[in-house]
């Protein structure tokens, strides 16, 4: 079974699931259910691959809004992932998808696993009514505490915002930068088209193919403009802290890179 749910941890639409888990029951439920609602942003553990192959799909039909909504990686779930893609497709990195970790429905699904056990030997009709039962009622007591829930999660957020300004202002003092607005964006920009350079999808890096010098020089300029000050300001201003690693993996991409382009 696949569930959509809310960042409120409120399911909102399921699908059984008969073939495995295939991107077909994601989609439907993104373009029959969430984007003729007006959802903004759809987040999953593997929409690096599955926004693609949902843009495809899209594409052949006309008035389909599936587009109409960003696609964001779970935060968890991006730890598995490369670096580069965390940061092209995590949320955190994603402008307006807010403080979340995009892992919220992961309460409901481990509620749902111990149903899972309990109902697996009952008939098709009746395991569906049981499982439904049990959703709803998760749904309402997830209703019920909704108004203290948005307290603390806005208490938690105010935190959040506190804490990550006292962070910046102690990489100012330690690094010496006067980090405006204007900079941060410049500095997240770097670190963003470095990420798409590893993944082959910079467009900018093929670009200078007349001369192995001229390439040579891209690859060091993105080097220079990512160096681990700047790396992590850029991570400050994103709200990524999980992406503090990302110097060593960075310098051993950019190698790769400069060795593919020697040869």
């Amino acid at each position: 079974m696949v569930v959509g749910g809310c960042r409120h941890v409120i399911a909102q639409k399921a699908v059984n699931m008969f073939r495995g888990e295939i991107f077909g029951y994601s989609h439907y439920l993104h373009n029959e259910v969430f984007a003729p609602r007006g959802v903004k942003w759809i987040w999953q553990d593997v929409i690096c691959q599955y926004w693609w192959w949902s843009r495809a799909k899209s594409a052949l039909f006309p008035g389909s809004q599936a587009m109409s909504i960003k696609p964001a990686l779970s935060v968890m779930h991006a730890k598995a992932h490369s670096w580069a893609c965390e940061i092209l497709w995590g949320g955190c990195w994603q402008l307006g998808a807010g403080a979340g970790a995009g892992e919220d429905m992961e309460q409901l699904f481990s509620y749902l696993s111990h149903v899972g056990i309990t109902t697996k030997n009952n008939a098709a009709a009746g395991r569906e009514d049981k499982i439904t039962v049990v959703v709803l009622f998760w749904n309402r007591c997830k209703i019920e505490g909704l108004p203290a829930s948005l307290v603390r999660q806005l208490k938690k957020t105010r935190e959040l915002l506190d804490k990550t300004t006292s962070e910046i202002q102690g990489i100012q003092a330690e690094y010496g930068l006067q980090l405006t607005d204007t900079v941060l964006a410049s500095f997240k920009s770097n670190v963003e088209s470095v990420a798409k350079g590893c993944e082959g999808l910079y467009e900018e890096a093929v670009q200078f193919t007349e001369s192995t010098n001229s390439q040579s020089t891209l690859i060091e300029q993105l080097v220079t403009e990512s160096s681990q000050p700047q790396l992590e300001a850029a991570v400050e201003a994103g709200k990524v802290v999980a992406a503090r690693h990302a110097v060593e993996k960075i310098q051993a991409e950019i190698e790769v890179i400069c060795m593919t382009i020697k040869k």
